[in-house]
């Protein structure tokens, strides 16, 4: 048996030998040999990407007799590769700096003093030189006062660049009116060379110059100068022309306007604006440590909005960005804890302007007392308003809140304390969106006054179906419904709950609207562009209606007669509401008008002196009258008696 397994390993381990044996046969048989493909060396490094284009990735092929290099060897040529292009990164800077060479003509040997010169296309900020104030001809913008030397007096110079350019003082800019006081803005242009043939044309935009603009004439070739319009950008085009046509232009705007108000000047121009904040007339301590402060400003006197881009605010100096809304920014305010104490003083500083020069800033101050998180912070009150669908205040009260609690933590504990089932998206701290409330007979009696249906249908809002009688929510009535918060009474944040944190004295007002907003005060907090119409001039809020105003103008007259009234009609701008005034008739209403003329008779009273009329006692001389009866002469008819002659002659 022992034999037979000596037996079986040595067969094993002569099969083996013979296989590779074979093997090995089988190879050499085939003349194997490497494949031209084969990783005969390391391979080659991949190059870093460079500036011109170096490197694997920018297309380096190797020639066919290329020697390749091993790795190590390969790595130091990069290295040394790359020493040489920092080496010729100087050499690369000097030569663009080569530009300002060519601005220096043989009068200055001093390149920063200097006039620019400007190839079309080319960045028209790129002045190359200091801030000029100067008001008379020929002052360059370098040095303090423009006093540059050179072309800074405005005489041109030869260069020592063939291309053509346009050399000018002129740059893109902000001027105010105590820079220049006359607004006539002055400068220098002239082609970089002196040839017959070229010329410039300087073309300005502005309100007053509109489409294509006014162009600007030289009474010497080279100084030019422009009327500025206060509180606008004007925009300056120079051409430079060779035998009439266009080569290259360059285009700079200069922004000319009145200072802004400041810590010294709070109010600028003859109508400062209006500027009300959420922190006008508080006089407390701040404990809020992320508080959303609101601003809304006006022209004066016809009170229009002054948008976000026309406000600035800072907090302790730091500019802080608008975080929404236009009409009426809102900025969030974060305080920091102090480093010592538990109180720190900050200074909020609020600037608005107008377009015509006109700017006013506020300035609030006050202590931040810190509070940690979860600490007690004060009480809110909330109210839930359905005046819209004639419920009124339904319900309201007081909550304690501590720190970090939103709005969406108070509305949510008000909501289930009060037994109303709440279908909303999101958390108390993030997305609160509040889509419905429930509860038994919440809309028992529920009507929509009929001076707000009037308005809804004149805006042209979408109509839906009336709400459940246990419900009411978004899409109830019409396509504008749902729930809307409001802060203190009126102001409508353009943020959600979850993200307006709560303080002290605040008040909640949970309201249903029928048309975004617009019935209820908080339009501008849906962003607008809902229905025709841009308010209704009222709201139904706080269990009634509050007219705001109409702003009327007359888009309808026809003049009175003498027999028929006539009327002017007035529609405002806002909600359409007619308004009509009667215009009486010119006839009928004259007479009355001289009504005391008939006084006149009384001095027929004065006919008393006609006592004198007791002369007509003389009168009775017109007993002569009787002369009439000398008519009794027609007696005289009696001479026909005559006939009676006959008589005799009968008698003869």
């Amino acid at each position: 048996m022992r034999r037979y397994d000596g037996l079986l390993g040595v067969i094993s381990i002569v099969l083996v030998i013979s296989m590779l044996i074979g093997l090995a046969s089988v190879l050499v048989g085939a003349g194997f040999s490497e494949p031209d493909y084969a990783f005969e060396t390391e391979a080659d490094p991949l190059l870093p990407e460079t500036q011109d284009g170096g490197g694997a990735f920018a297309g380096e092929k190797k020639g066919d007799n290329e020697e390749t290099l091993p790795l190590e060897e390969t790595q130091n040529i990069e290295k040394e590769q790359e020493e040489q292009r920092n080496e010729q990164e100087p050499p690369e800077e000097s030569e663009e700096d080569d530009p300002q060479e060519e601005q220096t003509d043989d009068k200055s040997d001093d390149t920063e003093q200097g006039p620019d010169e400007n190839v079309g296309g080319t960045d028209p900020g790129d002045t190359g030189g200091g801030h000029s104030d100067s008001n008379t001809d020929g002052e360059g913008i370098a040095g303090d006062d423009g006093n540059g030397t050179g072309e800074g007096e405005g005489t041109p110079g030869t260069g020592d660049d063939d291309s053509l350019k346009i050399v000018t003082d002129l740059r893109s800019q902000q001027i105010t009116r105590t820079e220049l006081p006359d607004g006539i803005f002055k400068f220098y242009a002239y082609p970089s060379k002196d040839d017959d043939d070229l010329s410039i044309k300087v073309v300005i935009n502005n309100s007053s110059t509109p489409f294509n603009g006014s162009v600007i004439n030289s009474t010497d070739g080279i100084n030019y100068e422009a009327a500025l319009m206060m509180n606008e950008t004007n925009i300056f085009t120079l051409y430079l022309k060779q035998n009439e046509v266009n080569v290259s232009y360059v285009r700079y705007y200069v922004r000319y306007e009145m200072e802004k108000a400041d810590e010294d000047n709070p109010e600028v121009g003859e109508h400062p604006p209006t500027i009300i904040t959420n922190l006008d007339g508080f006089t407390g301590v701040m404990e809020t440590q992320g508080f959303v402060f609101w601003v809304s400003a006006r022209t004066n006197p016809d009170g229009r909005p002054i948008y976000s881009n026309c406000i600035e605010v800072w907090l302790n100096g730091e500019l802080i960005p608008k975080h929404t809304g236009d009409i009426r920014p809102e900025y969030e305010l974060y305080f920091e804890p102090p480093n010592v104490g538990d109180y720190a003083q900050y200074t909020v500083k609020v600037r608005a302007w107008d377009d015509k020069g006109n700017s006013t800033m506020k300035i609030y101050t006050f202590d931040y007392h810190t509070i940690s998180e979860g600490d007690y912070l004060g009480n809110v009150t909330i109210t839930l308003d359905a005046t819209t669908v004639g419920l009124g205040v339904i319900d309201y009260a007081t909550y304690e809140i501590f720190q970090g609690d939103t709005v969406a933590d108070v509305v949510i504990k008000f909501l289930e304390e009060y037994g109303y089932y709440a279908i909303y998206d999101g958390s108390a701290t993030v997305g609160f969106y509040l889509r419905r409330i429930e509860r038994g007979d919440l809309c028992r009696g529920a009507k929509v006054p009929d001076n707000l249906w009037k308005m809804i249908l004149r805006d042209g809002i979408t109509l839906t179906s009336p709400p459940h009688r246990d419900s009411l929510g978004e899409y109830d009535y019409t396509m504008g419904s749902g729930w809307m918060y409001s802060i203190d009474g009126s102001v409508y944040p353009g943020r959600g709950m979850s993200n307006y944190q709560a303080y002290n004295g605040m008040t909640i007002s949970l309201r249903f609207t029928l048309s975004y907003g617009k019935d209820i005060g908080g339009y501008d907090a849906t962003g607008g562009g809902y229905g025709s119409l841009s308010s209704y001039c009222g709201v139904w809020i706080n269990n009634g209606y509050v007219p705001l105003g109409h702003d009327f103008i007359e888009t309808d007259r026809v003049e009175a007669t003498e027999t028929q009234d006539g009327y002017i009609e007035y529609t405002c701008s806002k909600c359409n509401e007619v308004m009509q005034e009667i215009l009486p008739m010119t006839g009928e209403p004259e007479e009355p008008e001289t009504p005391g003329e008939p006084e006149e008779p009384e001095e027929p009273e004065t006919p008393e002196e006609p006592e004198e009329p007791e002369e007509p006692d003389e009168p009775e001389e017109p007993e002569e009258p009787d002369e009439p009866e000398e008519p009794e002469e027609p007696d005289e008819p009696e001479e026909p008696e005559e006939p009676e002659e006959p008589d005799d002659e009968g008698g003869e």
